[in-house]
């Protein structure tokens, strides 16, 4: 099985850490492009719409299987 390189945009919700939820519910992967040149810009892009909502986001490098025909 073949892979390649993806790269996530991942939120980490800050202001949920204040309750009592699992660590799973404050991060999530918003989108995943597969250009890295403008992932950076777009998680750079999403953190400057609303910088004091609590919420963070991150450019990620990951792997995705490619199944073949």
């Amino acid at each position: 099985m073949k892979k390649r390189h993806v790269y996530p945009i991942v939120r980490y919700d800050e202001y949920l850490s204040e309750h009592d939820v699992d660590i799973s519910m404050l991060i999530s992967v918003v989108k995943v492009l597969d250009d890295e040149g403008s992932v950076e810009q777009e998680a750079q892009r999403l953190n400057a719409l609303r910088p004091d909502n609590g919420s963070r986001y991150w450019a990620t490098l990951s792997r995705m299987a490619v199944v073949a025909d």
